[in-house]
C-alpha cells in the first residue's frame, strides 16, 4: 500500500546533481519494494526569491506515490535565457521520511558568491528516490528515467516558474587607474619600485601584472593576493635584468570568480563567473605609454677591514654582475666572476700590502658582456693585528725568559691551544709546552711582576667583554666591558708600587690606565690622553731605558718606533723616536729579557714568518738584531 506521507521540514544548501544516486537496502519485508516513486503533481508559488526578493524561502509541494518512505529529492531549474544555463539552480532534500508536500529551501542565507544567477528560471527536472533505492527522474520534456535503467513518460507540469533576485555579483573588476614606476633597480637591490592601482570591485581578490623587458618574452612582473576587497594598493616590482620594461596586461580577479584582463593595446577582456558570455571592451589607461627604466644596482655597503699586510673588503651587488678591484698605490688588479651562489654580498681579501700605507680600492661592477657599470672606492691602511706572541718572564721556572704564543685562528687550526716557548738564554729556545686554553682566544700580556692582573701565568684573555685571569686549575673574572679596547697590556708596573697596572687603548685612540691591587683587582680607569688610534702596536716592554721605571713603546702609522719613558707615577716623560721602518712587520712585541743579558728586548715577526730579536742596550736603544726563528707567520 502507498506509504502515509509525513511532514518533515528540511533545509539544505545548493549542490550539483551527481550521476550516481544514493542507494540503500529496503527494509526487510516479506516482499521487497522494487517500484520507483510515482510523481503526479509538483507546485511552487510563483514569485521572486532570494535575500533581495519578496520571498525568503521556496516551498515546493509534490504528490508522490510509493510503497516506501521517500529519502531523497532533487529539483533542478534552468535559466530562461539559454545563454545563461551553464550553472543550473538545484535544491536538494535528504532524510529517512521526507514530507514531500512541504519541501522548503531557505534562500535568505545565500551569499553573494554562492547564490544563483539572477533572473527567471523554469523547472528542468525532479528526481525522487525512496529508502529502497528506487529512483526516478522526471524531466520537463515529458520523459522519465528510472534508476533501473528503464525509461517512460509523464504528464506532470514541471514549469515551476520562479525569479531569483539574490544579487549575485557577475561583474568583472574594473581597473580605474594604473601607474608603472619610472625607474626600478635590477637584482632586488636599491630603492624598491612599485606598480600602483585603483580598482572598482568590493570583493577584489588578486591582481597580477605581466610585461616584457626589451624584446624579451612576457614574464610575471608581480602580483598582490588576498586583497580582501581592498581596491587601492601597490605591487612590488623586482626585475632581474636591465632594460626598458613595459606592461603587457593586468589581470584582476574577485572572490566570485569574475575576471578582467586589461591589455596594453587598449582592450579589456571581461570574463564573468558562472560561465556567462565573455565580452570585450576598451580602456584608456595608457598602459602602452608607461615605460619603466630598469637600471643596474649601484654598489652599496662598501667597507674595509685592515689586517696585517692585507685588507678585507665587503660590499653588495647583484650576483649576475662580475667585478674588478683596482688597488692604489701599486695598480694591483683583482677580478671576480659572476657568482649566483653568493647572492648580493661579495668579499675579497687583498694581500701583499704594506702595513701603515693607505690603500684606495676601487670596486667596479662589470656586466657579463664586459661593460663597466658604476664604481665605488674605499681607503684603508693595513695594520698589525693583535699581539699573539709576547715575553712573559720565566714561566717554566728554569731561570730563563719564555714566550707565550697562540696561533691565529683559521679553519685548519681551530683546535689549537696556547703554547709556552721555553727560552734557553741568548735568544734561543729549549722546548715547547702546551696548554688547554684554546688559541681562538687571543692572549693578552699579564703581570710580569708577580702581582696584579694575570700574575699566576703572566697572561689574560677576553671572553666577550669579561677580562679573564687563568690559572693552572681555574679562571677568574677581573672585570667587565674590556672589549671596548683595541689594545690591552697588563704586564708592567707603571705607578711604582710593584704591582702591574693595565693599559687600554680604544679604537678612537683614547689611552687609559687602570691601577690594580696585588690580588689582581682592577681599579677605576684614568684617561691619559688621545690620538693613539694611528698606532699599530702599543705595549709595555718593561724598563727599556734603564731608569728603573716601566716604559711604553709604540709603532705609529708611518712605521716610526716611539719610546714613552715612564715617570714612575703612572704617566710619561717626553717621547722620543727610537726607530723607523717598523710598519712592514706583521707584529711587533715585547720579549722581556729574552736574550738573558739583564736588559729588556723587543721582537718582531716579518710577513714571511721570521722571528727577529732586537736586543735592548739598556739606554733606550738597540744592539744588533738577530733572527731567532722561522715559521712564525702562523701567529699573525
Amino acid at each position: 500500500m502507498p506509504s502515509t506521507l509525513r511532514q518533515l521540514l528540511s533545509s539544505l544548501a545548493i549542490a550539483c546533481l551527481g550521476a550516481t544516486a544514493f542507494a540503500s537496502s529496503a527494509s526487510a519485508t516479506a516482499t521487497a519494494d522494487t517500484t520507483a516513486p510515482i510523481l503526479t503533481r509538483a507546485t511552487l508559488p510563483e514569485g521572486t526569491y532570494g535575500p533581495m526578493g519578496e520571498h525568503q524561502a521556496m516551498t515546493f509541494s509534490l504528490t508522490v506515490t510509493d510503497e516506501s518512505n521517500i529519502k531523497y529529492v532533487v529539483i533542478r531549474h534552468l535559466h530562461e535565457d539559454p545563454a545563461l544555463r551553464a550553472t543550473p539552480l538545484e535544491a536538494r532534500w535528504y532524510g529517512d521520511d521526507l514530507d514531500v508536500q512541504a519541501l522548503t529551501w531557505t534562500t535568505s542565507g545565500w551569499y553573494s558568491n554562492q547564490s544563483p544567477l539572477d533572473g527567471p528560471y523554469l523547472g528542468s527536472s525532479i528526481y525522487v528516490e525512496d529508502v529502497a533505492g528506487n529512483g526516478a527522474e522526471y524531466r520537463s520534456d515529458g520523459s522519465v528515467r528510472y534508476s533501473s535503467g528503464a525509461t517512460g513518460t509523464h504528464e506532470v507540469d514541471l514549469s515551476l516558474r520562479l525569479t531569483v533576485a539574490a544579487g549575485r555579483d557577475v561583474t568583472p573588476p574594473v581597473l580605474s587607474s594604473f601607474w608603472a614606476p619610472e625607474q626600478a633597480v635590477a637584482g632586488y637591490a636599491g630603492p624598491e619600485a612599485f606598480f600602483s592601482f585603483d580598482v572598482v570591485d568590493p570583493i577584489l581578490s588578486t591582481i597580477n601584472v605581466f610585461g616584457r623587458v626589451g624584446d624579451g618574452q612576457e614574464i610575471d612582473f608581480g602580483r598582490e593576493t588576498a586583497l580582501y576587497g581592498r581596491q587601492r594598493g601597490s605591487i612590488l616590482f623586482r626585475p632581474s635584468t636591465i632594460g626598458e620594461a613595459r606592461v603587457t596586461r593586468v589581470v584582476l580577479t574577485d572572490s566570485n570568480g569574475n575576471r578582467s584582463t586589461y591589455s596594453a593595446d587598449g582592450r579589456v577582456l571581461n570574463q564573468p563567473a558562472l560561465g556567462l558570455p565573455v565580452t570585450t571592451t576598451e580602456h584608456d589607461l595608457g598602459l602602452a605609454s608607461q615605460v619603466t627604466r630598469i637600471v643596474s644596482p649601484t654598489i652599496v655597503g662598501l667597507g674595509a677591514t685592515p689586517k696585517t699586510g692585507s685588507i678585507d673588503i665587503a660590499w653588495s651587488q647583484p650576483a649576475f654582475n662580475a667585478y674588478r678591484l683596482t688597488v692604489q698605490p701599486g695598480n694591483k688588479i683583482i677580478t671576480g666572476e659572476v657568482d649566483w651562489s653568493v647572492g648580493y654580498t661579495r668579499h675579497a681579501t687583498i694581500t701583499g700590502l704594506t702595513n701603515g700605507v693607505a690603500y684606495t680600492v676601487a670596486v667596479t661592477q662589470v656586466t657579463q658582456q664586459g661593460l663597466d657599470l658604476d664604481s665605488a672606492t674605499v681607503t684603508a691602511a693595513p695594520r698589525m693585528g693583535p699581539v699573539r706572541v709576547f715575553g712573559t718572564g720565566d714561566r717554566s721556572k728554569d731561570g730563563r725568559a719564555d714566550l707565550w704564543a697562540a696561533l691565529a685562528p683559521t679553519a685548519t687550526n681551530r683546535a689549537a691551544t696556547w703554547r709556552i716557548y721555553q727560552g734557553a738564554g741568548g735568544g734561543k729556545f729549549k722546548s715547547t709546552l702546551s696548554t688547554t686554553i684554546p688559541a681562538t682566544r687571543a692572549p693578552i700580556p699579564g703581570s710580569s711582576t708577580g702581582k696584579g692582573p694575570g700574575a699566576p701565568l703572566g697572561v689574560l684573555y677576553l671572553n666577550g667583554g669579561d677580562l679573564i685571569q687563568p690559572t693552572t686549575t681555574s679562571t677568574r673574572v677581573l672585570g667587565h666591558g674590556f672589549n671596548v679596547f683595541r689594545t690591552i697590556d697588563a704586564s708592567s708596573d707603571l705607578t711604582g708600587d710593584g704591582i702591574a697596572d693595565l693599559i687600554g687603548i680604544t679604537p678612537a685612540g683614547d689611552f687609559y690606565r687602570y691601577t690594580s691591587t696585588s690580588t689582581g683587582a682592577i681599579g677605576r680607569g684614568v684617561r691619559l690622553g688621545g690620538g693613539w688610534q694611528t698606532f699599530q702596536a702599543v705595549f709595555s716592554p718593561g724598563d727599556f731605558d734603564g731608569d728603573k721605571r716601566s716604559d711604553i713603546v709604540g709603532v705609529d702609522g708611518l712605521g716610526k718606533l716611539w719610546l714613552y719613558p715612564g715617570n714612575g707615577r703612572g704617566g710619561f716623560l717626553t717621547k722620543k723616536q727610537i726607530g723607523s721602518g717598523w710598519a712592514g712587520f706583521g707584529s711587533v712585541l715585547p720579549m722581556r729579557d729574552f736574550s738573558g743579558d739583564g736588559k729588556v728586548d723587543i721582537g718582531a715577526i716579518t710577513m714571511d714568518g721570521k722571528l727577529l730579536m732586537y736586543p735592548g742596550n739598556g739606554r733606550g736603544g738597540f744592539l744588533t738584531k738577530s733572527q731567532i726563528g722561522t715559521g712564525w707567520g702562523a701567529f699573525l
